[in-house]
């Protein structure tokens, strides 16, 4: 049998060597612009996260300093000095507004005919301030609500124009 013998020319004896180095550079390359995007989307998706938790917080803390009705009790608490409230969350600070009158509306009925009420229409906003790992972040929320109260009660409350 019969031995064949290649000549290799000097120049092509490291040409496989070069192009495989590119190739796994490319790769390389590659795997590391994958990696970050990832990185990228994970705190996208945790700040994401962490604003909606502020969210809920505030809208919690509207809930609980609502239906407390303190604010809004006229033989308990005169409406003109009423302040803002801080409540603790999980790790959030959330201080909710003194409630904001925008409006009210006579009623055309009344079961108490003695009684003069009305429905009158607030605001109370919340700001939560992270005390956790984002703490520099904070979020406001407001919400709006309806209490049947006794007619003029909305003129001792601060008042807003419905429009702001």
């Amino acid at each position: 049998m019969k031995t064949l013998k290649h000549k290799v020319s000097k120049v092509q004896q490291g040409a496989v060597l070069f192009v495989s180095m590119v190739m796994l550079l490319v790769l390389s390359l590659f795997v590391a612009t994958m990696v970050s995007g990832v990185g990228s989307e994970f705190m996208a998706q945790r700040n994401l996260q962490t604003r909606e938790e502020m969210e809920r917080a505030g809208l919690e803390a509207i809930e609980v300093v609502a239906n407390a009705q303190t604010q809004f009790n006229n033989a308990t608490n005169s409406p003109s000095t009423a302040t803002a409230t801080t409540v603790a969350i999980n790790n959030y600070n959330v201080t909710v507004s003194a409630p904001v009158c925008y409006g009210s509306g006579t009623l055309s009925y009344s079961a108490l005919s003695s009684v003069s009420s009305e429905d009158t229409y607030f605001d109370l906003t919340a700001t939560v301030t992270d005390t956790g790992t984002f703490s520099s972040t904070q979020v406001q929320v407001t919400q709006g609500f309806r209490i049947r109260m006794p007619a003029g009660s909305c003129n001792t409350y601060a008042t807003k124009s419905p429009n702001t």
